[in-house]
Parts: C-alpha cells; sequence; structure tokens
C-alpha cells in the first residue's frame, strides 16, 4: 500500500520513503493504541503488549486494506 502511494506521489528519495513509512506505522499503532485504551481502561502492560502483537500479526481484510488506501488517497488529493 505504502509503494501505491509513492509512486502516486511520484516519490523517488528513499529518504522520503522511509519517513512516510515510519509516519504510517507509528499511525497505524498509535490509532491502535488509543482504541484499545478506550476499550480497555484498566488493561496493564503485558496485556497491551499481547494484544498489540496479535493486532500486527493477523493479517487485514481486503476491503479494510481498499478503506484506508482510498483514505490516503482522499488526504493526499487535499494536501496542497
Amino acid at each position: 500500500m505504502v509503494r501505491a502511494v509513492w509512486e502516486a506521489q511520484g516519490v523517488m528519495d528513499d529518504n522520503i520513503k522511509k519517513a512516510m513509512l515510519v509516519s504510517t506505522l507509528q499511525d497505524r499503532v498509535l490509532t491502535w493504541n488509543i482504541k484499545h485504551s478506550n476499550e480497555n481502561p484498566n488493561v496493564g502492560i503485558a496485556d497491551i503488549q499481547a494484544a498489540l502483537n496479535r493486532e500486527f500479526r493477523r493479517p487485514k481484510l481486503e476491503t479494510q486494506s481498499i478503506v484506508r488506501f482510498k483514505e490516503i488517497t482522499k488526504l493526499l488529493d487535499q494536501t496542497p
């Protein structure tokens, strides 16, 4: 998916690609953490780590990937 964004934006520089990849991963982890914390306010750090491992080990459905790609594309279109 990140490769599609790089191609759509015409990104050629490897350093920019790395930065975009890192920010995408950070966004996904942060979004997951906020959702998980809201649903499980009294959970301990070991439980958070186990849940995080399960989340990122699990393959995502194709429809989820398509929806997320459309969201990214929309954000890119709004960028000046």
